[in-house]
């Protein structure tokens, strides 16, 4: 009788988001269906993307701005947080941005 029942195993977060990503939602569509902000899809579609799924980043950052943030991340000397850059760049590169661009520059590694 002391028996825990074992609750249903919950799907991965990021991998329902990336099967609506495969579908063909936008960004903001996935959000909405999700009830998510759209911060938070783009952090999945990073996390997928350093998983090894095929996620084409560039859709959603131009390579310019990794270029910028990668020559921001040798200047700033390699912070964690994504604020620094963000003041960096005085707001012009959106925080999403920069979480993907520091996803490239950290697989080129």
């Amino acid at each position: 009788m002391g028996e825990k029942k074992k609750k249903p195993k919950k799907k991965d977060t990021n991998l329902i988001t990336y099967e609506l990503y495969k579908e063909g939602f936008t960004i903001d569509e996935i959000a909405e269906k999700r009830d998510l902000k759209s911060t938070t899809i783009f952090s999945h579609l990073a996390k997928l993307y350093t998983d090894g799924k095929a996620i084409d980043i560039y859709n959603f950052v131009a390579k310019e701005e990794v270029e910028k943030v990668r020559l921001a991340k040798e200047e700033l000397e390699s912070p964690q947080a994504l604020k620094p850059y963000f003041e960096y760049f005085n707001g012009k590169i959106e925080y999403f941005k920069i979480r993907l661009a520091l996803t490239i520059i950290e697989e080129k590694v």
